[in-house]
């Protein structure tokens, strides 16, 4: 469930700007400690119906907010891009320098990204000229709107400081908040101090860490909400077996014990719907915190990847701390009980009671108990099947199959390489063709045996002319010796990894034709795999032990 990284041109939409509760544009606005954010309007008017508690309208997350809704922190991050989207789409908007100056405003023509600027021809003209704002970027008004340099234009933004009005450059560690350059020669003088970027530095792979952590939480969260799925459908499939059970045995007694199966019914109809009800309100709570969860991190990640330094910093504590409460919340356990009939087999006993509703544990369903039973030893039996080398080899190996019969991803990922290394085996040379001019002793036969190909190898007159083994001379001399000088350098990884990819993108046969004879055929595309195949899925067969065992052929004469 994990998503993409979003980019800023999806961030800057009316969409994600856009409250959750009023479906306007962020006015204000505030962020709650389970990092949802809200309009300030808005959260006074949840405040004022919770009396003094904000309930999260999207994950319920109850916030206990001690005086006025301005005790909780403003979202910076989101009003930097409120103001990067309002700036873009500001049709009214007039030339700065022509206000200040106090003169009749021309039409806009531009925009400083770093004064944050709108400026009309003839002082986008000046502005460039000038000695105090030449380095400064002056881009066209509508390559503005149309987004082209929203990146660049979010780099430029700067937060300034509500005392002193001058740019937030450093961070107070004893006071863990964003600080102008008068705040550290004032009132932080005698505080520990960090440049922002620095502070940054240090604090940004903790919280990183702690995002990369709700990937196992999202993950137990998904299992424990497919578990709850299934009681769900164990505790239907018991209901319909039971209800069959029920009617098949009164279908046969006569027509007083209709009482007594109305009665069993209604009971085991009762009971589901508990049931089911607590069943579901379990899977709700998961699903609050799958939600919590996943949205934190989204936009966790978001801040990280997305958001100014100083916004970093003042959202990165409570970051930290609603991460950790998330963890440390108790997840409910899918358990329950599940409906059980005891038949009462004694026909003067049913006669007047048929049977009674009782409910057991999910393990102890009647007719699934064995099936999942063997499913369990199944699982237990073949868990490290995929790991088994030359199984796992023949199965990849095999056209039929190849990669898709693997469960595990990272199991084809090890196997993918294992095959790459020994394409790349096939490669060297063995005893039997020395390299020309090698003076070395040749290697036993023992220490490495030839590799198998198949029973009919594709002729040499039918492969592509190849390049000369050695050079000729004449006019052509230097060329051949830089064709045998590429050769010797070329990489067998190369060869293999183009090959492997070949191979996996090819379609895979019916299960009923033979792999081998499909090996056999493609044997020149697929030099160094096909002689892995003949060797993995070709076995010597041998009828030597069946005659011993089953024939009197194999019986000892004394």
């Amino acid at each position: 469930m994990a998503t993409a990284d979003p980019q800023l041109s999806e961030l800057i939409e009316e969409e994600f700007l856009k409250c959750k509760i009023c479906f306007e544009l962020y006015k204000s606005p505030r962020i709650l400690p389970c990092l949802h954010s809200y309009c300030e309007q808005c959260l006074e008017k949840l405040l004022e119906k919770g009396k003094g508690t904000i309930y999260c309208p999207e994950c319920r997350t109850e916030t206990r907010v001690q005086g006025s809704i301005r005790n909780i922190k403003t979202n910076f991050f989101i009003n930097g891009l409120l103001d990067l989207f309002e700036s873009k789409r500001n049709k009214e908007a007039v030339c700065s320098v022509c206000v200040s100056l106090k003169q009749s405003p021309e039409a806009v023509s531009s925009r400083c990204l770093d004064c944050a600027d709108f400026l009309c021809r003839s002082c986008a003209e000046g502005h460039r000229c000038s000695k105090l704002t030449l380095s400064h970027t002056v881009v066209s008004l509508q390559d503005y709107t149309a987004g082209r340099y929203d990146e660049e234009a979010r780099l430029r933004q700067e937060q300034h400081c509500h005392s002193h009005q001058d740019t937030l450059r450093f961070y107070c560690n004893t006071c863990s908040t964003p600080i102008c350059r008068d705040c550290r020669m004032l009132e932080h003088f005698s505080h520990h101090i960090l440049v922002m970027a620095d502070a940054v530095k240090a604090r940004k792979p903790q919280v990183e860490g702690l995002i990369s952590s709700l990937d196992n939480n999202i993950k137990s969260i998904g299992q424990q909400e497919e578990a709850v799925d299934s009681m769900i459908g164990q505790l239907k499939e018991s209901q319909s077996t039971i209800q069959d059970c029920v009617s098949k045995y009164v279908s046969v007694l006569v027509e007083q014990l209709y009482a007594q199966r109305d009665s069993i019914c209604k009971e085991l109809s009762d009971f589901v719907q508990q049931q089911e009800k607590s069943y579901l309100s379990i899977k709700q709570a998961l699903h609050n915190h799958m939600d919590s969860a996943q949205s934190t991190k989204d936009f966790s990640r978001t801040v990280m990847e997305m958001g100014k330094d100083y916004e970093i910093l003042q959202l990165e504590g409570m970051i930290q701390s609603h991460i950790k409460r998330l963890q440390d919340l108790n997840i409910p356990a899918a358990e329950g009980k599940m409906p059980h009939l005891v038949i009462n087999k004694d026909l003067n006993k049913v006669m007047l009671d048929l049977g009674k509703l009782k409910a057991a544990a999910a393990t102890e369903r009647q007719g699934s108990s064995l099936a999942t039973e063997l499913a369990l030893q199944c699982q237990r039996r073949f868990r490290g099947i995929e790991t088994f080398h030359s199984l796992a080899a023949s199965t990849f190996l095999d056209i039929r199959f190849k990669n898709l019969a693997f469960r595990d991803r990272d199991n084809v990922e090890t196997m993918k390489k294992r095959m790459l290394t020994e394409m790349q085996e096939v490669h060297q040379p063995t005893s039997e063709s020395p390299p020309p001019g090698s003076t070395s002793a040749p290697v036993p036969s023992s220490a490495s045996a030839p590799m198998p190909r198949f029973a009919s190898p594709v002729t040499p007159a039918s492969t592509p002319s190849s390049a000369p083994a050695t050079a000729k001379g004449g006019i052509w001399a230097d060329f051949d010796i830089q064709v045998l000088s590429a050769q010797q350098h070329r990489s067998t990884g190369t060869d293999a990894l183009i090959e492997m990819r070949r191979y996996l993108e090819e379609k895979l046969i019916p299960r009923d034709q033979d792999p081998l004879h499909w090996w056999q055929e493609h044997e020149q595309t697929f030099p160094s795999l096909s002689r892995l195949a003949a060797k993995y899925l070709g076995f010597i067969a041998s009828s030597v032990p069946s005659e011993i065992i089953f024939s009197k052929a194999g019986e000892l004469v004394s």
